[in-house]
């Protein structure tokens, strides 16, 4: 993980977890139980729960053929009251361009001191793109390029005390997720034409495989033909969890038909194909 780092201590119910992992583009990762967001390599769980004490946050990956790996951190919860100095994003997660709305919150500050200095880097980069920002002001950046953002919020006192607070974001690729989820749907006719009927089954999604099952079994010899006949992704939309294809086909007579293909994310993280 990248943030926060694990012997951390954090203030508040919930925590961001944030970082890096190697593996295949379809692969999902879970903290705690808490599907993330994933995009080229780089997850965003943003609400991870958190207890009074140490916490041990468990970062899990999952592909689709069931492999897994696992890595740990410990966070202690400093106070399950949020920190005097906060910076909230409106929402941790779309595709790029992304207008992301920053909101900085101040409370009670210790000894009563007030705010000299409150600054915002948008973009992690290391500069502040707004200083001391008038009552009123939009205060947004819009993300062009994909990437994990880790912006920043430094606030100086009136007894020039600095503190500081982030809040991450991440600019998803959206042709990379349809790439994505068109691998998935190679896996399902790979596995097919292999006549891996259990291999298959990995690419559906486990609500959906009852219904799918009889079909890959009980015609195991016919499957080539019928993975000729499931036809290519041609448009579709894709949401946080769920997404809908259309593919289409070519008929005996030289027609063509299509369909609908339905994609969820599971509770490990992995997308899998839920309906065709």
């Amino acid at each position: 993980t990248s943030y926060p780092a694990s012997g951390a201590t954090v203030n508040g119910p919930t925590t961001e977890i944030a970082g890096t992992f190697t593996g295949p583009t379809d692969t999902g990762i879970t903290v705690n139980g808490v599907v993330a967001t994933t995009d080229g390599g780089k997850f965003l769980a943003s609400s991870v729960p958190l207890q009074p004490g140490s916490n041990t946050i468990t970062v899990a990956a999952t592909t689709i053929t069931g492999t897994t790996a696992s890595t740990s951190l410990t966070i202690t919860q400093g106070s399950v009251s949020p920190s005097a100095v906060m910076l909230s994003v409106a929402r941790p997660n779309s595709y790029a361009p992304f207008l992301v709305r920053f909101t900085p919150v101040v409370g009670a500050l210790p000894g009563g001191a007030t705010v000299a200095t409150l600054s915002i880097d948008y973009n992690g980069d290391g500069v502040d793109d707004v200083i001391n920002p008038a009552p009123g002001t939009p205060l947004t950046y819009l993300a062009t390029q994909p990437n994990l953002y880790a912006a920043r919020l430094t606030v100086v006192d009136s007894n020039h005390v600095s503190y500081t607070a982030y809040a991450h974001y991440i600019a998803a690729d959206f042709k990379r997720q349809n790439g994505m989820l068109c691998d998935v749907y190679g896996y399902l006719k790979q596995r097919l034409t292999a006549q891996d009927t259990a291999g298959a089954l990995n690419a559906i999604d486990p609500h959906a495989q009852d219904e799918f099952q009889p079909l890959f079994s009980n015609n195991t010899s016919t499957l080539p033909a019928y993975v000729a006949n499931l036809g290519n992704i041609v448009d579709g939309y894709v949401s946080d969890r769920n997404a809908n294809f259309i593919v289409v086909r070519q008929n005996t007579d030289l027609t063509l038909s299509g369909y609908q293909m339905e994609f969820s994310q599971g509770a490990d993280g992995t997308w899998r194909i839920s309906g065709m």
